[in-house]
């Protein structure tokens, strides 16, 4: 009976309906703890080879992604700020990648580049398109190039719930993310947020977020 119970909670993870169905046909508390310990071990051999149930595994098969967050959706009630774990570095448009060349240097993180002249931003190069940018050629070419110049400004206190309603409803891909959901100078900008990062962040399937769900932080001028 125990065995049942692994195989069943591990292979469908249903853990405590394992547990409680095992425990209504013995009537047995002494059978509880063994239970327990089974279907846990199970559950966590599953999904350290699979992440998916085979339930999950065949929807997949049909194109249909049912991951299990979607069963708690608590993540999408955490605030922005929460999802901000990707450095920040603001480039002058008229500069070059000499400082961010050192930058990467220093860290094994790739960062989000946002490209300002003066007090306005022109565009965020994500972070998973740095290594692509060219660092021979000019800051100017990467932001006509690589640079996303379309995005949403949203407070740090915002809910992700919404802010993920704001990027489906509009072409923007990245989401700047300041104190008060306004943007008037580089200097305000507390992190800034993709599709990307979502999806590492809440452990959702990109093609779950979209065709567009492509791989904040600390922010620091060069």
């Amino acid at each position: 009976m125990v065995g049942m119970a692994g195989i069943i909670g591990g292979s469908t993870g249903a853990v405590v309906t394992a547990v409680v169905i095992v425990y209504e046909m013995t009537r047995d508390y002494n059978v509880i703890l063994p239970l327990l310990i089974s279907v846990s071990v199970a559950y966590g051999v599953r999904r350290w080879f699979v992440r998916g149930s085979i339930y999950d595994l065949k929807l997949a098969r049909r194109g249909h992604y049912t991951p299990e967050s979607l069963q708690t959706n608590m993540y999408l009630l955490d605030r922005v700020r929460d999802f901000l774990r990707r450095a920040v570095v603001r480039i002058p448009v008229n500069g070059d990648w000499s400082r961010l060349n050192r930058y990467l240097m220093r860290l094994q993180r790739l960062p989000h580049v946002i490209i300002v002249d003066g007090e306005k931003v022109l565009g965020v190069i994500a972070a998973d398109r740095v290594l692509q940018v060219d660092r021979s050629r000019s800051v100017r070419e990467a932001l006509e190039r690589q640079a996303d110049s379309k995005f949403i400004v949203v407070c740090s206190n915002d809910l992700l719930f919404d802010v993920m309603a704001q990027l489906r409803n509009s072409p923007a891909s990245v989401v700047i993310v300041t104190a008060n959901g306004d943007l008037k100078t580089p200097r305000q900008i507390k992190g800034v947020l993709t599709w990307g990062d979502i999806a590492s962040s809440s452990n959702l399937p990109q093609p779950l977020l979209g065709s567009r769900a492509e791989g904040g932080g600390n922010t620091e001028r060069l």
